[in-house]
């Protein structure tokens, strides 16, 4: 496996596996998906289930009554979705894949 994505969801309800990553993304993502969709699924279902958004249309979520001053939050399209990790030399930590577009979401 070339790479996995990460999804900004906090890790106690991201529905990625655990993986091991370097210093950098211990304290903050220690879960990963397989792809790019699954990772867009993760935080939709963060989005609706837990935080109360509702899903209005493709990709854009309107918040609950008194939160973010009603502004509408849109996600990346699924293709983009998320942070790509990558393995590292020895392929037992993952890190992040910085070379091009994209960067590591820590939190939303």
């Amino acid at each position: 496996m070339a790479y996995m994505v990460m999804c900004g969801t906090p890790p106690a309800h991201c529905t990625g596996g655990t993986v091991a990553t370097n210093a950098f993304l211990r304290a903050t993502a220690p879960k990963a998906h397989q792809s790019h969709s699954d990772a867009y699924r993760c935080h939709r279902r963060y989005l609706v289930e837990v935080l109360g958004y509702e899903d209005i249309g493709n990709r854009v979520f309107r918040p609950p009554p008194g939160v973010n001053n009603g502004y509408l939050r849109v996600l990346t399209k699924k293709s983009r979705f998320g942070s790509r990790i990558r393995a590292g030399k020895e392929g037992a930590r993952w890190m992040p894949k910085m070379r091009g577009r994209g960067g590591v979401i820590v939190g939303t």
